[in-house]
């Protein structure tokens, strides 16, 4: 099976809109080509995934928790998105 990617940007997570590609991190659309084609007939259609911000902290935390040797790492990678939240000092 061909995999769809971003002739722009290389990403993965491609979207079928109305018969063009679309690229949600890059935001390029352009039309596929005949393999890319094939491939979309027989897929079904992508679910939308909500990716948020608040979900990541969230995921890291829980790894602070269940990962204390590398507690630290996950916590400075929580500081960079969110540079006031209090859970993720205390692993410092």
């Amino acid at each position: 099976m061909i995999e769809l990617k971003c002739k722009c940007c290389g990403a993965l997570n491609i979207e079928n809109r109305n018969g063009m590609l679309y690229c949600p991190y890059c935001d390029s659309s352009f039309l596929p080509d005949e393999n890319e084609q094939k491939a979309l007939k027989g897929s079904k259609p992508q679910q939308e995934s909500k990716i948020g911000v608040k979900s990541d902290v969230e995921i890291l935390l829980e790894k602070c928790r269940k990962e204390p040797g590398k507690a630290r790492v996950y916590a400075n990678l929580v500081l960079d998105i969110d540079p006031t939240n209090k859970e993720a000092k205390k692993y410092l």
